[in-house]
């Protein structure tokens, strides 16, 4: 859920009212008295959902207790939002990345990052539950579609090769 601000421009084409305030899942008022042919900006913050997925968002103008911009025929506001799915794999800030090896992002392919991948991989064959953080540092061919980490010989393939080719 990441917060962010919308600016819309509300042009009032109609010749009946002036608008004075908006519906966005409740009512808002617009920052002055709209008349028929002006325009003006709205601005508000919305979250976008935790859950990765598309959404629409729809704002109505309307005037109170009289009637909206929909009931008049005019299609409300709208915009999709995409919460795309979020990686779970890290990288490293410098130097080779974690998916060349690299547990613990020192520049170096070497057996320091051998000896973080053993530790977590004979935590995972005794059954314990290393950390999220553990998990992430060894998970060298994470892809960002993956929903959770894994961690296994393929891993260490993936170190092997990296560490003989800086031999």
């Amino acid at each position: 859920g990441k917060p962010y601000r919308l600016t819309k421009s509300l042009i009032v084409a109609g010749q009946e009212h002036t608008w004075d305030t908006y519906n966005k899942g409740g009512r808002m008022e617009l920052p002055n008295n709209v008349a028929p042919g002006q325009t003006t900006n709205v601005s508000f913050s919305l979250t976008a959902p935790a859950q990765a997925g598309k959404y629409s968002f729809q704002i109505d103008m309307m005037r109170e207790m009289v009637t909206g911009f929909r009931e008049q025929g005019n299609p409300p506001f709208e915009v999709e939002i995409v919460v795309a799915k979020q990686s779970i794999c890290s990288s490293c800030s410098s130097g080779p990345p974690k998916s060349s090896g690299n547990s613990n992002c020192d520049n170096n392919i070497n057996l320091s990052d051998f000896s973080i991948w053993l530790q977590i991989y004979q935590k995972i064959l005794g059954n314990q539950s290393p950390s999220q953080e553990e998990l992430s540092s060894v998970d060298f061919n994470c892809q960002p579609s993956d929903s959770a980490f894994t961690v296994n010989l393929q891993d260490f393939q993936i170190w092997l090769q990296n560490y003989k080719e800086r031999l």
